[in-house]
């Protein structure tokens, strides 16, 4: 089995810390750097590792987040993308599996890591707005697994020097709550009016509880959310415009929240040469790229007659993360 480990950090104009955080990704054992997705007008840059161990990936993953969060500070961060850390997101995502035979002790690994994350000691007794923390829902093979590694994860970055407020979502939270949700709660998408995100957090204090790691939010790291869940597709989508309010309109329209396409998530953010409908398709079987740039096409006209440039992902497809870890020897 292989997984992939999608972390978002919020720095990408500075060249030297960005070339530093690359260098220590591509020198993990056990795991590799498959996808590096720079974004500088977002200033936020994507980190994709893929690896067989989840005991190794998982080191590979939190070695990362760490430096990001000792060479980071979100007090000195400004972007035209929502933020809510230094360490932002990080997404787990179980894939096809490579070539060679699935990792010795993989499956141990993974039901060593949910014993890990049940006995962690100061676990937060309430995760978000739930009263109790359960026992996480029991799933067989790629779910299971998947979740006991973004679980791992986020025990880990929520103790020790650097510990901060730890979210989770999907498989990897006791009631698979979804990431907007929990971002919504804590204020992720308060910018959006104007499309610009500067400094700490609001406030320290955190309006949900973390699943793990402090109460409240150091102003220089903020919080991070790590979840488990299948694979997605970012893509994004340009809009020759200055006008704000028109592609809102035209990204909330492609939205499923909006009464748009299945699995799509859409915000309009600040870009070069424009405005982009950035979207997360989380169904790509039902609604795949080109539905959505159909779709942002017609309600584009359908709103002033908006000019839409080029469409991009922003990250990779599994069967392009599996061959980029089999070329490395992962």
């Amino acid at each position: 089995m292989c997984f992939a480990c999608a972390v978002y950090v919020s720095e990408a104009r500075n060249a030297a810390t960005v070339e530093r955080l690359e260098q220590l990704a591509r020198s993990s054992e056990g795991a590799c750097l498959a996808n590096l997705f720079v974004d500088e007008p977002y200033n936020r840059t994507n980190f994709t590792l893929v690896g067989r161990s989840p005991p190794q990936l998982a080191a590979a993953v939190v070695a990362l987040a760490q430096e990001a969060l000792q060479l980071l500070d979100m007090r000195r961060h400004t972007a035209t993308h929502p933020r809510l850390g230094t360490v932002d997101h990080i997404s787990c995502h179980p894939l096809t599996a490579l070539p060679a035979a699935a990792a010795p002790g993989a499956a141990a690994g993974a039901e060593q890591q949910q014993r890990q994350a049940r006995q962690q000691p100061g676990e937060q007794q309430a995760c978000g707005n739930s009263a109790a923390v359960e026992a996480a829902p029991s799933a067989a093979g790629a779910e299971a697994a998947t979740a006991a590694l973004a679980q791992s994860i986020a025990v880990q970055l929520g103790s020790g020097p650097h510990a901060l407020p730890v979210f989770t979502y999907g498989w990897a939270h006791p009631q698979r709550q979804p990431l907007d949700e929990i971002r919504r709660q804590l204020g992720y998408f308060q910018g959006a009016a104007a499309s610009s995100w500067q400094g700490a957090l609001g406030t320290v204090q955190l309006p949900l509880a973390p699943c793990y790691g402090p109460a409240s939010a150091p102003p220089h790291s903020g919080v991070c959310c790590v979840g488990a869940v299948p694979w997605l597709i970012n893509y994004n989508v340009l809009l020759h415009t200055t006008d704000l309010g028109a592609a809102r309109a035209v990204a909330r329209a492609v939205s499923e929240r909006g009464g748009g396409l299945a699995g799509v998530q859409a915000m309009a953010l600040r870009h070069t040469d424009g405005i982009e409908v950035a979207c997360n398709l989380l169904d790509p079987a039902a609604s795949p790229p080109e539905a959505v740039l159909a779709a942002v096409q017609r309600l584009a006209a359908q709103h002033g007659g908006l000019v839409v440039g080029p469409a991009y992902r922003t990250n990779k497809s599994p069967e392009q993360l599996v061959a980029a870890a089999a070329a490395q020897g992962v």
